[in-house]
């Protein structure tokens, strides 16, 4: 993430380390074959790969890395990992300016006489750890550091939060995210993933890594000739706006409070910050107009309290005259006399 730096002043990378692993999961020729372990001739002679594109602006909602009206240019890169001549399995990356989103397509060319004719599934793994960003605190990254998941026609749900755990998920499933305090790495179907696992295992302070996430997610296999697996990727901040725009309930993503105070910052706190935004580039200013704002619609409700309050300062006085006169000996006579 070029622009943005860790607390370190150091580049912000979502996934790194030994144990990283991104590949599929088949059996051929009486073998398991695991792709993260075999190499991928790159089918480009760019050194470094750019996409093009108009300058970077916000969309009229506050979005970033987004221009529907320009979107820019995109590029295909490829690598292949090929068998013999016509034959190979090969992943190919496309990338666009202005977008976070990465699509993956992994086509399968001429393989069905190698691949195990009754194999139903073919497994994709990714598994990764998690780069700290910020220090380490247990009411920061290290809290909302977790695996979200949002199920095809229903909910979206999660592992525990704040401590190690995975789950099966035996229904259809429309993308799994990765998600840290303010970014986040989420694998997007194009239709619907048929079933997945999911699991987090938390790192106790380690100045390095958060946690490792992994996710293992089986695609049905016909065995044609040729077949190809689409996916996308999500690799950016965990900005409401930007992840709303989807329409996949990506933006669950960012944790909005509990549910009474979730609609309030939804409906309310977000389009004003927003619209804010638009005329202001300094978020200090913009959560100070944000406050007053707050508490110019609240004034109503405690101006009763604060003139309850005023009543109650004022009666003291004779509140202590009466407990004294009367004590605890005459009750009776001393609500009288509170009475009166």
């Amino acid at each position: 993430m070029k622009e943005y730096k860790t607390y370190k002043s150091l580049p912000v990378i979502l996934f790194d380390g030994p144990d990283t692993k991104f590949g599929l999961n088949f059996f051929a020729q009486n073998r398991s074959i695991n792709t993260d372990l075999l190499f991928f001739a790159p089918q480009f002679s760019e050194e470094k790969i750019t996409v093009n594109g108009p300058e970077v602006r916000k969309g009229n909602e506050g979005r970033v890395k987004y221009n529907e009206n320009h979107p820019g240019n995109s590029k295909q890169i490829g690598f292949r990992l090929e068998v013999e001549p016509g034959k190979f399995l090969e992943y190919i990356y496309t990338i666009e300016h202005n977008s976070y989103l990465i699509d993956l397509d992994m086509k399968f060319v001429e393989l069905d006489q190698y691949i195990t004719s009754n194999q139903a599934y073919i497994n994709f793994t990714w598994s990764f750890d998690v780069p700290r960003q910020e220090r380490i605190s247990r009411f920061g990254e290290d809290r909302y550091t977790n695996i979200v998941y949002k199920f095809f026609e229903n909910d979206v749900d999660n592992l525990p939060q704040a401590k190690s755990g995975e789950k099966n998920l035996s229904t259809r499933i429309k993308w799994i995210g990765f998600k840290q305090l303010f970014f986040n790495s989420s694998i997007i179907s194009k239709d619907f993933f048929p079933n997945a696992y999911v699991r987090s295992e938390r790192f106790d302070n380690n100045d390095e890594y958060l946690a490792n996430f992994l996710s293992e997610i089986a695609f049905p296999y016909e065995g044609k000739d040729s077949e190809s697996i689409g996916l996308q990727f999500y690799f950016g901040p965990n900005h409401y706006q930007t992840l709303n725009q989807f329409d996949i309930e990506l933006e669950r993503l960012v944790y909005l409070g509990y549910l009474i105070v979730r609609p309030v910052n939804k409906y309310l706190i977000i389009p004003v910050f927003n619209f804010l935004r638009k005329f202001i580039s300094n978020f200090g200013i913009i959560i100070l107009l944000l406050t007053i704002f707050i508490k110019t619609i609240l004034f109503p409700f405690t101006y009763k309290s604060y003139i309850s309050q005023a009543k109650m300062r004022a009666l003291k006085p004779e509140m202590d005259q009466i407990n004294k006169k009367y004590g605890d000996d005459k009750p009776m006579e001393k609500q009288q006399a509170t009475m009166a």
